[in-house]
């Protein structure tokens, strides 16, 4: 599978990005990727991480990804990241330990 390998597609998803940048306040940051795990008998498992907890001091952010497809509609994609966010939200608890 070859990704972004057609130049017109390429193109779209510069434009793409660049269209999200102009409503954004500041640089994403860390918001998702991907974990791997894997073993010397050749074993590999790999999972996307689309919800992420980043603390510092006694500040924490919660941050969801989402994936913007032409077909997206900005009303869905919204409501799509915020059942990410309550998925995980109730169960943040603050501690001192």
């Amino acid at each position: 599978m070859e990704l972004l390998g057609d130049p017109k597609e390429m193109h779209e998803h510069a434009v793409a990005l660049q269209a999200v940048a102009r409503h954004e306040e500041g640089p994403r940051g860390l918001y998702g990727g991907a974990v791997f795990r894997g073993s010397t008998a050749g074993d590999l498992d790999a999972a996307l991480v689309l919800r992420t907890l980043i603390g510092a001091g006694e500040e924490a952010w919660l941050r969801a990804g989402a994936g913007v497809t032409g077909q997206s509609s900005p009303e869905r994609e919204i409501e799509e990241t915020c059942e990410k966010l309550r998925s995980v939200a109730p169960y943040l608890r603050f501690s001192t330990d």
